[in-house]
């Protein structure tokens, strides 16, 4: 089973991914859509274009832009027959390697994003040892196909995750989300990454959810960690002669970060956070949850399982 991501090359417009906080949503991110893919019944070639507009919270009730971050495109790959993968047209050219490798590049502003990628038709080649398919990837840009409202947590969720008591339960909640009107279908990711434990907890939930709670005992005293909220709209890329699926994905994702307080506590179950690496490694091949009406949920600790009784 391959798993790749992008490299880009050709813009002068284009900055490299440094931002770890932008690694780390989007490696959680390739960790989950790895668990979701076959058992819709995709099995040749499973695509995405994935791009994301970054906003920072630093303090109650809101979102600004983040320049450090900004704009960001990837184009990903899953496939069990093919090992190498590229998509080229319209000036942008995409090729596949290695998931730990550098996972794509960011932009400056969304127009030199749209330079890049603009609406047109792509060509699809795919690569086994028995020689090489093609496929054409019709895309189609509009500005509804991003959601129409920022993520954020809401009232006064941040000042208090600042120096929050990890013994209690703490509840997360999320500003409405108006998914954008060309948007097929729509979805709410919470990201949790432990900086100090090197872990994550990722959540996918439905557009009409507006908190979620954490029993006490799943955040580890004096940890920092840092939250990535993430609005986020989907829709499927026409494509022809291609045995699987292509998406293209519109988000915005609001990062923040908390450290907890240093008291004593009881120390969380291992299965609490699961390291981003090891779900890309282990995550079995499953179902595209992102579709069906329930929230899907990697690990243990998730706020679905947690939040219960």
């Amino acid at each position: 089973m391959s798993q790749s991501i992008s490299r880009f090359t050709g813009l002068d417009t284009r900055r490299t991914l440094r931002s770890a906080a932008s690694k780390l949503v989007l490696a959680a991110w390739v960790a989950l859509t790895l668990a979701e893919v076959s058992q819709a019944g995709v099995t040749g070639f499973y695509g995405v274009l994935r791009q994301d507009e970054y906003y920072q919270q630093t303090a109650n009730g809101s979102a600004v832009f983040d320049s450090s971050r900004g704009y960001e495109i990837n184009f990903l790959a899953f496939s069990e027959n093919y090992t190498d993968v590229s998509l080229s047209g319209g000036g942008a050219a995409f090729h596949l390697y290695e998931y730990t490798s550098e996972t794509g590049y960011s932009f400056n502003s969304r127009s030199d994003l749209r330079d890049f990628i603009p609406s047109t038709t792509y060509v699809l080649q795919a690569t086994n040892q028995d020689g090489t398919d093609f496929a054409d990837v019709f895309y189609s840009y509009s500005d509804d196909n991003f959601p129409q409202t920022i993520p954020f947590l809401s009232g006064t969720d941040y000042s208090a995750l600042q120096g929050m008591n990890p013994s209690n339960p703490f509840t997360f909640h999320f500003s409405p989300f108006v998914p954008g009107s060309a948007a097929e279908s729509s979805e709410i990711e919470l990201a949790i990454f432990d900086m100090t434990g090197h872990a994550a907890n990722i959540t996918f939930y439905t557009p009409g959810t507006t908190e979620v709670t954490f029993n006490g005992g799943q955040f580890t005293p004096g940890h920092h960690y840092r939250y990535a909220l993430t609005y986020d709209g989907q829709n499927r890329l026409p494509t022809t002669d291609l045995d699987g699926e292509m998406w293209a994905n519109f988000s915005y994702t609001t990062i923040g970060e908390f450290t907890t307080a240093s008291q004593t506590a009881a120390v969380p179950e291992p299965s609490s956070f699961l390291a981003v690496a090891a779900l890309a490694l282990t995550l079995p091949w499953i179902s595209r949850r992102r579709r069906s009406s329930r929230p899907s949920t990697v690990g243990a600790g998730s706020p679905e399982s947690l939040s219960r009784g």
